[in-house]
């Protein structure tokens, strides 16, 4: 029968592991620096009942520090005679006699791995297992990669057979102990919580109300002179167009011709035969009328003037207006033309 616990020593503490499909599960350690020994076996104890009520058997894995790794020369022939060169080695190896330790051996060939053990220290783990209640059947160590082939096997403890169905023995692995992680545990699904009745709402007080700071009045600033208007722009005054002159020369003279004419003097009545001599030359031609402002803007010309009949000379003064129908004389003309005696008018 196998163990379907085991419990993994140190001189530190302790590791309690359960058997399972896969390898063996951890289900509790125990600190023997920092926690009460009796109390914390006491819980590991009562954890592995309830995983395995028809009962607890476990074997005990021993520290490295308490175990001896040899090779040892073991040709044979039989397997007889290879126990005897065993056993003979590992006497000359460890100062104990042999009954003295506790051993396992895997053969390889004409050489033999070799577990070493003192039974003194078998004792004590079995006495401190059964004392907390774990139940102690079986001895096993834990070897690294190559030091050993399977799980080496030290023997039942003294205890085993109150542990044991009558008539059973402790069946070993034939792979070392492997640690793997607890499975986990899925969580039951959680029941839907009741609908919650919607309650009335009590109505809320109303707020008291906040007061708010009162900002002082802020003084107005002093009013700026508001400056007088400036004087309107004095606009320049078209000047009077001047009047049109009449083409006619029967139209009397203004009294303001009349001083003009007084100031000309002597000049005047020297040129008066040559511009009624200029205006009876002139007559055959039209005189072009003056063209109004309307006619000047859009460029049509202006009516020709009827030309009135030549009248004839008179001895009085030529007037002063019709002077703007005379022509320029040529000097040529001028110098052939005989010169009248000059009269001295009266003053």
């Amino acid at each position: 029968m196998k163990p379907n616990f085991a419990l993994k020593l140190s001189n530190d503490g302790v590791e309690f592991l359960h058997r399972s499909a896969g390898g063996w599960v951890p289900v509790g350690t125990l600190s023997f620096a920092s926690e009460d020994v009796a109390q914390g076996c006491a819980q590991l104890v009562a954890k592995a009942r309830d995983l395995e009520p028809g009962g607890v058997r476990t074997k005990l894995v021993l520290p490295d520090s308490e175990v001896r790794y040899e090779s040892v020369i073991a040709p044979g022939p039989t397997d007889e005679a290879r126990r005897y060169q065993i056993e003979a080695e590992i006497e000359r190896l460890t100062p104990y006699n042999i009954d003295e330790l506790a051993y396992d051996w895997a053969v390889e060939e004409d050489s033999a791995l070799v577990v070493i053990c003192a039974r003194e220290t078998l004792l004590e783990a079995e006495t401190f297992a059964e004392g907390y209640g774990f139940n102690p059947v079986s001895f096993v160590a834990l070897p690294a990669a190559g030091q050993f082939v399977g799980e080496p096997f030290l023997g039942e403890t003294s205890v085993a057979r109150a542990y044991l169905p009558k008539g059973e023995k402790v069946q070993r692995d034939a792979e070392a102990l492997r640690v793997i992680a607890a499975p986990r545990a899925e969580p039951a699904p959680a029941a839907p919580a009741p609908a919650k009745l919607a309650q009335p709402r009590e109505p809320a007080s109303p707020a008291a109300p906040v007061a708010r700071p009162v900002t002082p009045p802020v003084a107005p600033a002093p009013a700026r002179p508001v400056p007088p208007p400036a004087p309107p722009l004095a606009t320049a005054t078209p000047a009077p167009a001047p009047a049109a002159r009449s083409a006619s020369a029967d139209k009397p003279a203004v009294p303001a011709m009349q001083d003009a004419r007084a100031k000309v003097g002597d000049l005047v009545r020297r040129m008066g035969t040559r511009l009624r001599r200029e205006q009876a030359s002139a007559a055959d031609k039209p005189v072009p009328a003056p063209q109004t402002p309307a006619a000047q803007a859009t460029g049509t010309p202006a009516p020709v003037a009827p030309v009135a009949a030549p009248r004839a000379p008179i001895a009085t003064r030529p007037q002063t207006g019709a002077t703007s129908g005379a022509m320029a004389v040529p000097q040529s003309a001028r110098a052939a033309r005989p010169r009248a005696p000059r009269a001295r008018a009266s003053r």
